[in-house]
């Protein structure tokens, strides 16, 4: 599997850790968020840390009728913008690990916590690699 095909992997990680952490009991919940958080990180880091040792990564994704061609790339600089962002998400989600341990009565709003900031971290990446104009504005 080559960096490409991993990126494409991380919208469809945060959509799986929507649904997983839903169903996770409240005392799992921050686990599982963080877990998900972490294979997120080390999915796009991998990727990153090929296009700073001169592999950049480019594809096109078909954005139908409205966006038409939305083309993707990792250079070295935004893999530079990935890797901070990963570095803050993987520190953001450690200190949530026990921060959020007050809220676990709180079902539902944990479940949402979590969830969202997967959806998060995966927007904050893909906004870095997009070379579309409307399209990221849509990612952000």
């Amino acid at each position: 599997m080559n960096a490409n095909h991993l990126i494409l992997i991380t919208p469809l990680l945060g959509v799986l850790a929507c649904s997983v952490i839903s169903f996770l009991s409240p005392s799992k919940k921050s686990i599982g968020g963080f877990f998900f958080v972490i294979i997120n990180a080390a999915i796009s880091s991998y990727a990153a840390g090929q296009a700073l040792f001169g592999d950049s990564i480019a594809f096109i994704l078909n954005g139908g009728f409205v966006f038409g061609n939305i083309q993707m790339r990792i250079d070295s600089l935004s893999a530079w913008f990935i890797l901070l962002v990963n570095l803050t998400c993987v520190n953001g989600a450690w200190y949530g690990l026990y921060y959020m341990k007050s809220y676990e009565t709180q079902q539902k709003n944990l479940s949402l916590h979590w969830s969202l900031f997967v959806l998060f971290q995966t927007s904050m990446l893909w906004g870095c690699s997009v070379q579309h104009g409307l399209a990221f504005l849509i990612a952000w």
